[in-house]
């Protein structure tokens, strides 16, 4: 089951993002969209809808409208390394392509801070 903290940070944007916008009429945000339809690997339709006050017809459209590529993956599988190529390089080495086709390549020494912060910043 999806973390509550995870849950509630959706919660709160989709309220956030209400409390906000220009006009009843204005389009729910992709990033919420896909925020909601992301819920459904750990929770039902019907509690995803009550949660998020959204009706079930929204719900079914942006789960359709979101396309494989774009769901997020907590964890991303990385090739083993044999010690005898760890030591040859003594700092890591780190690519992280993006879905727009950048790359971004990390080399000698990086913090864990950073390194977090410039993943966060490269998310849509």
């Amino acid at each position: 089951m999806a973390n509550a903290k995870e849950i509630n940070q959706v919660v709160e944007a989709f309220e956030l993002w209400r409390h906000n916008r220009g006009s009843r009429k204005s389009p729910t945000p992709q990033a919420l969209r896909k925020q909601a339809v992301d819920l459904l690997e750990h929770c039902t339709y019907s509690n995803v809808t009550s949660m998020l006050r959204i009706s079930g017809s929204q719900l079914k459209q942006w789960r359709e409208s979101v396309k494989p590529s774009q769901t997020n993956h907590d964890f991303i599988q990385l090739p083993a390394r044999s010690e005898a190529q760890h030591s040859i390089n003594k700092h890591p080495i780190i690519e992280l392509r993006l879905c727009n086709g950048a790359a971004l390549t990390f080399a000698g020494q990086i913090s864990q801070a950073l390194l977090v912060t410039m993943i966060q910043e490269a998310k849509p």
